[in-house]
């Protein structure tokens, strides 16, 4: 949150990214725990018989946490993005403020 506000973006609106961000996390994970398969119902699943040396539940972890990592990084990017256009937002508004009280004083 600091690395924001010391871009400019206001507290408020970091604290909104923040959020947004701990909350597509949280139901990420919940997502990841929702779609994890037992042991015992991956044995008896057809799809995963080509794997003899290694645990079936392993791979499938493997492959939730390699989803799970594209997902955060996909967000991440998200979230330098709004920071982005709220720094430019900030800096325009500011400017527009100055250009009013040059014509106003002018």
């Amino acid at each position: 949150m600091r690395s924001y506000t010391t871009k400019g973006v206001p507290s408020k609106e970091t604290e909104a990214i923040t959020s947004a961000i701990t909350q597509f996390l949280n139901d990420s994970l919940e997502n990841v725990a929702q779609s994890f398969v037992s042991k015992s119902e991956m044995q008896k699943d057809e799809r995963f018989s080509f794997l003899p040396f290694f645990s079936r539940s392993d791979v499938l972890q493997e492959s939730n946490l390699s989803n799970f990592k594209s997902e955060v990084q996909c967000s991440q990017t998200h979230t330098d993005e709004l920071a982005n256009q709220n720094t430019e937002t900030t800096n325009l508004t500011n400017k527009l403020d100055r250009e009013c009280r040059n014509l106003y004083e002018g």
